[in-house]
């Protein structure tokens, strides 16, 4: 007979295996899947940053504030009309004494984080035809009469 060491030990072949290991396996892989799914997605819909000319916007910070500052002078309010429809609006554009100011109006609608989808609105005299989506809208209305200019920006939100 063999003698028998106090540090052998034998395993028992019916003896259950711990499951911990398998489970901590499993764990990590439901997670890194979750993640290169949630990547996925995230890079699926991204249009890039938008091109952004800083010494463009430096070299016209003068021009800008001129431009504020004439603006300012010059006294307009402008008054949204209400309408029935989201898509389609008036807008009333007064000057310091209250008179109606009358010109050429341009529309600009887009999208507040991103410049891609910027459009020009249909301009009828004083009223702005549009057709947005749901969701948060950034709006800059232009008023040109001579030499005079005047601009304003707008934020909605549709349903």
């Amino acid at each position: 007979m063999f003698p028998l060491d106090p540090h052998v030990q034998f395993q028992d072949p019916h003896a259950r295996h711990s499951a911990w290991p398998a489970g901590l396996f499993l764990t990590f892989a439901a997670f890194l899947a979750v993640q290169l799914h949630m990547v996925r997605v995230a890079t699926r819909g991204f249009e890039g940053p938008d091109e952004v000319q800083y010494y463009k916007m430096g070299i016209e910070y003068d021009r800008e504030l001129q431009r504020q500052q004439s603006q300012r002078l010059l006294g307009w309010t402008l008054r949204p009309l209400p309408s029935p429809l989201p898509c389609d609006f008036e807008v009333e554009v007064r000057d310091a004494a209250g008179r109606p100011v009358v010109g050429q109006l341009t529309a600009k609608f887009g999208r507040p984080a991103t410049r891609s989808q910027d459009q020009q609105a249909q301009v009828e005299g004083m009223r702005v035809h549009w057709l947005p989506a749901s969701g948060p809208w950034r709006l800059t209305l232009t008023l040109q009469r001579g030499r005079d200019s005047w601009r304003r920006h707008l934020r909605t939100t549709l349903p």
